[in-house]
């Protein structure tokens, strides 16, 4: 029997609705929808109907990044019943607005699993579940969280999966795994889904997450190729296939995947967006909600396509676009770590480094067991010279994150003491990472060794004179990172159709070419220290040419490159070759050098890759602070002194003892200089012992 009440409250409305939908004020549209569900269901409990309808409304403010709004709504529905759906939405939507709090987690933990959940229900709350975990995996270490968020999301999870069985709840659980860093578990359960249920566009897509994590990056790449022939429009595709070309160094085709993955993804969400508005004005509130889901599942992948697509652009310096871009990232999650990273970018590079450094403080404050976040943080403030408050943040961090990321922390906190002169607290973190690192050195990730190796390889020779303990420590952590370049040079392989470990020419019996490579020639002291004798150098003979080689995009406008240009000769030639990476390896290599000598590469990315593809006929490191561990096939050249007789053994470069003699060079420009600025300038007490020395 029709409520008599109910119909009476609403009559108006109703006969404005009846009259003409468009004209139907805004003011009367909610009533209009509760009418329109009442008369379909006579028997319809008002507050029901009104929380459906809150609920239909909360949808689409989310859909629209309208998340206060969204937020009152369930509020509002949250204070009446405590329904498991709305509360999960309550958490996600805090989550893109807010940083990860004790509330959020007190609502997780309010729910247990059972089975009484039907089959759409299982979908919405994995869906809510899969991204309360994503967002709190891409702002923080989550094994430093709440025990209490991993083991709800488990235990529904995996309480779905065993009742319902298929695709998605085998994916979800695989994805749960895949957040936490545990890849062999999530790689288990989409082989389980694989073999269960076959191939699948979802399985695929996470296999292939898991490949780049585990440094496979080229089974990564080939299962991204693999989405595209399926579908060759999707967003998700596109934007992980075109981030992962710009990687390496194929920045064109990256733009295109890139652009299609913004083009699809937006017009995705206004058609969903319109569809959905269209069945919300006629009161059809299964479909509309169905189209907001679909809206509010965009969301991650809208954010990161805007997002990848913005760091493309201060990639290529193309500044305005990249502000552009990222107006559109932070619309949709206002407080992703990601996009604070990489808008602090942006500030620096148009000279607003301080407020960089603002934002990344409260992006720190957000989130501080973000490694990410934190150490950008460190290099930010080293950038503008406050070196003791870059030394708090990384003591704080390694004290909150005791138990992940030791290996990163000690590492940096040894640069940081190196930096300031503190020698005893910089010894006890060396003794430290001795252990560490023949403690963890079987399952540390790549992405570790790779931070270790570039900032160990300036710092420990640099202070430690134990030959034996240097080149066990460099033999453990090369040893990983030598694993990431040969994954590296395989990628490079099949983008680009060359081997770039392929044998170059055939050998010749008088040297011609030699090559003088280095990230550092700008007036670094590794130029100063050589440029003399590579002068001298190609004065030797006519049949000589010597090439100056600058590697690193800060060399370009150097004013050390200004005085060379105006000293070349027929003999000595300057070649500039920056990124794209594989554009440096593949003119190195139709260059044919007879001897490549790298300068100071340990320190520089760059460097150690080149040196991997042994673009010259002989490849040697030289002026670094010790030998690279780069490749056996390789030397280095050093002497008596530095390395004595006997320990040749302990390297894997051929270790070429130069004569005794003398290195001379020119008289250094001096500048005179405040020392009492200098030392004010980079927060150096007067107790502290510096040694300050500028070559201009």
């Amino acid at each position: 029997m029709r409520n008599l009440a109910f119909d009476q409250f609403f009559r108006a409305d109703y006969q404005l609705a009846a009259a003409s939908f468009q004209s139907l004020p805004d003011r009367y549209c909610r009533e209009h929808y509760i009418l329109s569900l009442f008369l379909n269901d006579p028997n319809s409990d008002i507050e029901a109907v009104r929380a459906e309808v809150i609920n239909l409304e909360a949808l689409r403010q989310e859909a629209g990044f309208s998340y206060s709004c969204a937020l009152s709504l369930r509020h509002s529905i949250h204070q009446k019943n405590a329904d498991i759906i709305n509360t999960l939405a309550i958490c996600d939507i805090n989550l893109k607005v807010n940083p990860l709090n004790d509330y959020v987690l007190e609502l997780v933990q309010q729910f247990s699993y059972n089975d009484r959940y039907n089959l759409l229900e299982v979908k919405i709350i994995s869906f809510r579940l899969i991204n309360i975990l994503r967002q709190v995996a891409n702002n923080h270490d989550i094994s430093v969280v709440d025990h209490r968020l991993a083991f709800v999301c488990h235990e529904f999870l995996s309480g779905f999966q065993r009742r319902y069985p298929s695709i998605d709840t085998y994916c979800n659980l695989a994805q749960y795994y895949y957040f936490l860093k545990d890849f062999d578990q999530s790689y288990y359960y989409y082989k389980q889904a694989q073999n269960l249920f076959g191939e699948s566009e979802k399985i695929l897509l996470g296999l292939s997450s898991i490949a780049f994590e585990c440094s496979n990056s080229l089974e990564g790449i080939e299962l991204l190729e693999k989405l595209l022939q399926i579908s060759p429009d999707n967003p998700e595709y596109n934007t992980s296939y075109g981030i992962t070309l710009e990687i390496y160094g194929k920045s064109n085709e990256a733009l295109k995947f890139l652009e299609k993955a913004v083009e699809v993804i937006s017009s995705q969400v206004r058609y969903s967006i319109t569809i959905a508005n269209q069945f919300r004005k006629i009161g059809n509130i299964a479909l509309a909600e169905k189209f907001y889901y679909q809206v509010v599942n965009l969301i991650t992948c809208y954010h990161d396509s805007w997002l990848n697509l913005s760091r493309f652009a201060i990639w290529q310096k193309q500044l305005d676009s990249a502000k552009s871009y990222m107006q559109y990232s932070i619309l949709s999650i206002p407080e992703s770590s990601s996009a604070m990273i990489i808008a602090s970018d942006l500030l620096d590079m148009q000279g607003q480094l301080s407020d960089a450094i603002n934002l990344l403080e409260r992006a720190y404050r957000n989130s501080p067991t973000n490694w990410e976040v934190a150490i950008r943080l460190i290099q930010k403030l080293q950038q503008q010279k406050e070196p003791l408050k870059a030394l708090n943040i990384c003591q704080n961090f390694a004290q909150i994150n005791s138990d992940t990321y030791r290996l990163r922390c000690s590492t940096a906190l040894s640069r940081l003491y190196l930096d300031l002169g503190l020698t005893i607290p910089l010894f006890e973190t060396l003794d430290k990472l001795q252990e560490l690192i023949l403690k963890e050195s079987p399952n540390t990730s790549w992405k570790e060794w790779m931070y270790v190796y570039h900032i160990l390889s300036f710092v420990v020779p640099s202070v430690r004179d134990s030959t034996l303990f240097n080149s066990l420590i460099f033999s453990l952590v090369s040893e990983k990172y030598v694993d990431r370049l040969n994954s590296w040079a395989c990628v490079m392989t099949k983008l680009y159709g060359f081997d770039f470990k392929a044998p170059k020419y055939t050998c010749k019996y008088k040297i011609k070419r030699i090559g003088f490579v280095s990230p550092n020639f700008s007036g670094h002291v590794v130029s100063e220290l050589s440029i003399d004798i590579i002068k001298e150098l190609s004065t030797l003979s006519d049949d000589i040419e010597v090439f100056i080689i600058p590697i690193d995009l800060k060399c370009q406008n150097s004013e050390f490159l200004k005085k060379v240009r105006q000293q070349l000769t027929p003999t000595l030639k300057l070649l500039e070759l920056y990124y794209p990476l594989p554009n440096i390896v593949e003119h190195l290599i139709k260059l044919e050098l007879d001897v490549l000598i790298e300068l100071d590469g340990a320190t520089s990315e760059i460097t150690c890759q080149v040196l991997y593809c042994h673009p010259a006929q002989i490849n040697l490191s030289w002026l670094g602070f010790d030998a690279p561990f780069i490749s056996e096939q390789n030397f280095f050249l050093c002497d008596q002194y530095t390395h004595p007789d006997g320990i040749d053994e302990l390297y894997k470069e051929k270790l070429i003892r130069l004569p005794n003699s003398h290195m001379c060079v020119r008289g250094f420009e001096a500048v005179e200089k405040n020392r009492s600025e200098v030392r004010q300038s980079l927060g150096i007490s007067d107790s502290q012992i510096y040694l300050f020395i500028q070559l201009q």
